[in-house]
């Protein structure tokens, strides 16, 4: 692994983690031992953008780009609703919370579904002109 990879693993963490912080804060809960299972799939997306920046892989960190935006963005926009009880998603009902309990497995799906996008771009991106 070059330098470069290096220090794009390094502004990766850095991005998962200030992701997993919004989560955390955006929940509006204190102590929240949720966070781990709300955040879990951000985090899954790093050990594939690790296996394809140490195979020097465009094609694998594209796709993993794509599961990290899917999955973040799917996991944000659902805090965000919550945060902001847009259309009354945190007072809507008594057991909305439980939402929480889902929809990461939704997070990941929506991630997979677009990693197959982002690995077929990495490869048009990698083709030599």
């Amino acid at each position: 692994m070059g330098k470069g990879a290096a220090v794009q693993k390094k502004r990766t963490i850095i991005l998962l983690f200030a992701i997993a912080l919004a989560l955390y804060v955006l929940a509006g809960v204190v102590f929240n031992p949720m966070i781990v299972w709300t955040a879990g799939p951000v985090f899954l997306s790093y050990p594939l953008l690790s296996h394809g920046l140490s195979k020097g892989s465009k094609r694998n960190c594209f796709g993993a780009y794509a599961y990290l935006v899917g999955s973040s963005g799917f996991s944000l926009a659902y805090h965000f609703a919550w945060f902001f009880d847009w259309g009354g998603t945190k007072t809507g009902g008594s057991t909305s919370a439980l939402i929480f309990a889902v929809f990461p497995v939704y997070a990941v799906i929506i991630g997979l579904l677009l990693w197959p996008i982002g690995y077929a771009l990495g490869g048009i991106s990698a083709r030599k002109p």
